[in-house]
């Protein structure tokens, strides 16, 4: 490994290919941010694997190590390549400042058959933070070149620009775990699942803890976050810092409450106040499971407060929240939302559920509460969609001085239904509705009336 110059990286932004006879495809480096594993970044073409580093933000990152890379090249009409590269530098967010590099690794160069060839790197363990100044925020800069006794070098850099990705660094951990058994005080996760994963190892062990995990910084889910159900008196989560998320765009439910019991869910900065903060948000619009949170298998005495609950899920059976099935147990019951603000991942991409409930015979969902929650933007314009859409088996629900509306007129573009409250089984027993607020653009019927325009159709409050 050796440093380039300055003037070096100068003229590569001006010569970034000399023939067009040579490229680039299925190009990666493999970073492990904050020690979550090693990750492939593509840059390039998109090769339809892995994450595309390019304007990327990863927040709040505490470990950034650069594995390895991975990336492949062609070349026709009679020219070869004999080599390649990879560059990776660290600047300033503006650009003006270098930290680390721009600094050149030989890649191992082999030919792959035709004209095409592969350069891999393995073994590294480059630490990006080095010299780094905490709660700083940098961009990282990657490109690469390859080169042939015909031909001449080729740049993959963006056309000179690089392919960049942004991070603040901070030493905090974003999740760190307290007060349960043999998990120390202060052990630090870079992911919700990975410290649902943790819990739920030691849970055999955790009889009468009150376990606290606090959220120091924004995470990005790549795989669902499950908790069991454990021996612990209590679990809960809160944020300290104002405007951080738990987020993902995942196929199944970003949160998954896998007969979990006792968890609480804190949207507040060091669970005070009374401000919704936390947003927890599965991105994906899918039909799949793609939840943002889904209660299964006797999740029990749970609660969600004070959060931002988005999605997008496009399946009539399930939701943003998804009430399922049970097998045994009591079914997902005893189990409170409150004081969340409840919406559309982004008003291009809406739900057909806010709220799905539909039990298991012999194992129903019994005695959740509903309460003061801020339904908005919820409704699907085109296609029938739900606000608490409450199904079979399913029992003494409480929906109580919730608040439904739109914060601009509704466009509806389907000539169906579109139901605020439906109950839509007679096997639903023992429910109260009261006090609820429909209409107008803000909570308890506030500002403007709620308009709808377009196709002949209703939206029902109550059914």
């Amino acid at each position: 490994m050796k440093k380039t110059n300055f003037i070096f990286a100068l003229l590569m932004a001006v010569s970034f290919t000399v023939n067009a006879a040579t490229g680039w495809f299925q190009d990666y480096v493999l970073l492990n941010i904050n020690n979550s594993g090693s990750t492939h970044y593509w840059i390039g073409s998109d090769p339809s694997y892995g994450t595309q580093l390019n304007n990327t933000n990863w927040g709040q990152v505490g470990s950034l190590v650069l594995t390895g890379a991975d990336m492949k090249y062609w070349a026709d009409g009679g020219n070869n390549r004999t080599g390649s590269a990879f560059y990776y530098m660290v600047k300033s967010t503006d650009g003006a400042t270098t930290y680390i590099g721009p600094t050149e690794v030989l890649m191992d160069h082999v030919s792959i058959g035709g004209n095409n060839y592969q350069g891999t790197k393995s073994g590294l363990s480059v630490n990006l933070l080095s010299g780094l100044t905490n709660g700083v925020s940098y961009k990282l800069h990657i490109y690469a070149k390859s080169w042939g006794t015909s031909g001449g070098d080729n740049w993959l850099n963006n056309s000179g620009a690089n392919y960049v990705a942004d991070f603040t660094y901070n030493t905090t951990p974003p999740i760190i775990v307290s007060d349960a058994n043999i998990i120390a005080d202060g052990t630090g996760y870079s992911t919700l699942a990975a410290a649902f994963a943790a819990l739920n190892a030691q849970k055999a062990n955790q009889a009468t803890k009150n376990i606290i995990l606090k959220i120091n910084a924004s995470t990005t889910e790549t795989t669902f976050s499950e908790l069991n159900a454990g021996t612990w008196s209590s679990v809960t989560i809160y944020p300290t810092a104002s405007g951080l998320s738990i987020s993902g765009s995942l196929t199944n439910p970003l949160l998954y409450l896998n007969g979990a019991n006792k968890l609480t869910i804190d949207g507040r900065v060091n669970a005070s106040g009374n401000i919704a903060d936390l947003t927890i948000v599965n991105t994906n619009t899918g039909a799949g499971n793609t939840s943002t949170v889904r209660l299964v298998n006797s999740a029990t005495e749970n609660t969600i407060k004070y959060c931002k609950l988005k999605g997008s899920q496009t399946n009539a059976s399930s939701g943003i929240i998804w009430f399922s099935t049970a097998s045994a147990g009591s079914g997902n019951s005893s189990n409170i939302l409150e004081y969340n603000e409840i919406t559309a991942t982004d008003d291009a991409n809406r739900p057909i559920n806010a709220i799905y409930a539909l039990g298991s015979s012999g194992f129903a969902n019994t005695s959740n509460i509903i309460r003061y929650n801020n339904f908005y933007n919820f409704l699907n314009n085109g296609t029938a969609s739900f606000g608490v859409n409450v199904g079979g088996y399913n029992s003494s629900w409480t929906i109580q001085g919730n608040s439904f509306y739109e914060t601009a007129p509704f466009v509806a573009t389907a000539d169906v239904n579109y139901s605020i409250v439906n109950i839509g089984s007679t096997t639903v027993t023992g429910c109260t509705i009261s006090d609820n607020y429909i209409g107008g653009q803000a909570p308890q019927c506030g500002g403007s009336a709620w308009t709808k325009t377009g196709s002949n159709n209703q939206i029902i409050g109550m059914y």
